[in-house]
């Protein structure tokens, strides 16, 4: 009888663990938020002297978060090569950086404003953490630009 009651018992336990790494490896399986990031950088408007305190705007549609605005940069920088834009995305946390990277060639003294545009689709609805970082490279200095709680429908 006890022969009996362990070889059944030694079925369940194994039926279990199967069932169990199925379901494990549906979970894992599922689809994840696939998010979608477009960019454009358009070439200096105008060469100034100065920085502009111009804000660069945080909205969002269905779905998604975009940011708009004009950036101040290095009047030789080239939009997509030596200032390009990333995103990051962590949990609730969506991050715009702007990099600023000369590679190795001398920065031009003067500043322009660069017409800045970015998109993150396919977000679930919820509340967001919006940062807008500049990482400039050439003086290795990463400072947040912007933040602003925002809300997607």
């Amino acid at each position: 009888m006890n022969h009996a009651f362990s070889k059944i018992g030694i079925i369940v336990i194994l039926v279990a663990l199967v069932v169990g790494g199925i379901l494990a490896w549906q979970y894992l399986q599922a689809p994840k938020e696939e998010i979608k990031f477009t960019y454009n950088i358009e070439e200096c408007v105008e060469e100034r002297g100065l920085l502009s305190s111009e804000k660069l705007i945080i909205h969002s549609e269905e779905h998604q978060i975009s940011i708009g605005g004009f950036y101040d940069s290095y009047c030789n920088m080239k939009p997509e090569d030596t200032l390009y834009m990333t995103h990051e995305k962590k949990e609730n946390e969506i991050i715009f950086k702007i990099v600023v990277d000369p590679k190795g060639e001398p920065v031009a003294r003067c500043i322009c404003p660069f017409g800045v545009s970015g998109k993150i689709e396919n977000l679930t609805p919820g509340k967001y953490q919006v940062k807008i970082v500049a990482e400039n490279k050439y003086v290795n200095q990463t400072e947040v630009v912007q933040t602003e709680e925002i809300e997607v429908k």
